[in-house]
């Protein structure tokens, strides 16, 4: 059975400690960093995301919010209590089923009075803004998802007689700046 040899012992240092643990902190920051970035990028994607849902879906939703049976603006406890009352042969999850449904309108009428009021501002700076395509994409952004009238990405494009790809440009950079307005500072972090 062979020996083993005893490992020599190597002795740091005062100076070669602090660098090493130098470059230890400054990896750990590195890596910090890189995380933190990552993890805003992601906060910025959802939000990129949620905005995007909302604008596709901002019709019904409006729709949803001022035909609500129940209305957040005018409703008062009293008065559901009132209606339950009435109602008291329903079951337990009855009410609570009716409780969510008021939870549920009161909350998308919320967030669409956020939109809406997030898209005037957008508009308001367009309007104000020197460059003309400002108010190009919001118009292409209005038109396409909140309008009366439905447009067609191509109809878009032929109404303000650019190509299709500047539509898409055009809704992507609007979302941008909508999704900084709507969610504050975080919107901005990753925006173009």
């Amino acid at each position: 059975m062979p020996s083993k040899k005893p490992r020599a012992r190597t002795t740091l240092s005062e100076e070669q400690k602090r660098e090493v643990i130098d470059l230890a902190v400054a990896a750990g920051i590195r890596a910090y960093r890189s995380e933190a970035t990552k993890h805003q990028k992601e906060i910025y994607d959802k939000r990129l995301h949620n905005t995007k849902l909302l604008m596709r879906n901002y019709r019904s939703l409006k729709e949803h919010s001022e035909n609500a049976v129940f209305d957040a603006a005018t409703a008062e406890d009293d008065d559901v209590n009132e209606i339950l009352n009435l109602m008291s042969e329903w079951a337990k999850e009855e009410d609570t089923t009716i409780e969510s449904i008021k939870k549920s309108a009161a909350k998308t009428k919320l967030i669409m009075d956020h939109v809406d009021e997030m898209l005037r501002i957008y508009k308001a700076a367009c309007e104000r803004s020197k460059k003309p395509e400002d108010m190009r994409r919001y118009s292409v952004l209005y038109d396409y998802y909140v309008g009366d009238e439905e447009f067609t990405l191509e109809e878009l494009a032929d109404r303000h007689g650019v190509e299709l790809r500047t539509v898409y440009r055009d809704l992507r950079d609007a979302t941008a700046r909508l999704t900084a307005l709507i969610f504050g500072v975080e919107g901005v972090l990753h925006s173009r």
